[in-house]
């Protein structure tokens, strides 16, 4: 029988190649799509593995120990070996599918396909919108951007939350011209089996209370409220990270500061067989998110 291998923890290896090259603990987190925090702890199990510390903290800066430099003499050439095998194996590029809800493909993740595409050149990446919640599960995805309930979601290796939202009106700002109170502009609201399904914050009456009145304009589709309110409907309840290009561009304007926590999050999630390449996709989005 052969005897088991002693490897080296694949994913320290690339944490330490990576501060070498970007100089640093931050710097490398961003290019891997990891905290400093995980790129430290990456570091820290390949030194006790070598039983040698790689890095020495200089002021300002680090530098590779002499367990270092000979760390990177040894791993520079492997590692670009590996990289070769891209060419050498693949027919073509590594096909990834995503499968996202609709809104959330619409409003805000297509912006930034081409930033995802720039980042991961090696794949073909396949978009699923998600047309009902219904479908959640059941469309075959290396990767699922899932809007839960934050009481359903446990998280855990394979289950990253987006950074939370919040939910509050919003309306053209053509339609808030001249107006003194918002209130009395029609209101855009989730057609009553949506609505039956939804969270108390995206109810009027939890808004305006006794108030509220009837919607003059009702969808089952977040996205569709909000091309309607764009488009001069009335006023809609958003998410944040849906309406966030429709405010910086001046499509969208809030109608007041008030805001409520949403009480679901958006998730990343993922099977633990694809946790090469969905682990690194699913960060990459979430600081996108977070950058806003």
């Amino acid at each position: 029988m052969a005897a088991k291998r002693r490897l080296p923890p694949f994913a320290g290896l690339l944490a330490f190649d990576a501060v070498l090259r970007h100089g640093g603990f931050s710097r490398a987190g961003d290019a891997l799509h990891l905290t400093q925090s995980a790129v430290s702890h990456r570091v820290a199990a390949l030194e006790r593995h070598f039983g040698a510390k790689l890095f020495e903290r200089l002021n300002p800066g680090l530098a590779p120990t002499r367990a270092g430099k000979r760390l990177a003499a040894a791993l520079t050439p492997i590692l670009a070996g590996l990289e070769d095998l891209n060419g050498k194996v693949a027919a073509g590029p590594i096909r990834f599918k995503l499968a996202t809800g609709q809104a959330l493909l619409g409003w805000w993740l297509s912006a930034r396909l081409g930033a995802l595409a720039a980042a991961f050149p090696h794949l073909e990446i396949e978009i699923a919108a998600l047309t009902h919640p219904s479908q959640r599960g059941r469309v075959r995805a290396d990767l699922e951007l899932l809007w839960v309930k934050r009481a359903e979601f446990a998280g855990g290796p394979q289950a990253l939350a987006f950074p939370e939202e919040t939910i509050f009106p919003v309306a053209a700002p053509g339609l808030l011209r001249g107006v003194h109170d918002w209130r009395a502009l029609p209101l855009i609201a989730k057609t009553e089996a949506a609505e039956d399904d939804a969270t108390p914050e995206w109810r009027w009456r939890a808004w305006l209370g006794g108030n509220a009145k009837r919607a003059a304009l009702r969808f089952d589709d977040p996205g569709a409220a909000l091309q309607a309110a764009i488009d001069g409907g009335g006023v809609a309840l958003t998410r944040s990270l849906l309406a966030q290009d429709a405010l910086a561009a001046g499509r969208l304007k809030r109608v007041s500061r008030a805001a409520m926590p949403s009480a679901k999050i958006q998730t990343a999630q993922w099977r633990a067989e694809s946790d090469a390449l969905a682990g690194p996709i699913a960060r990459f989005l979430i600081a996108k998110a977070a950058d806003a």
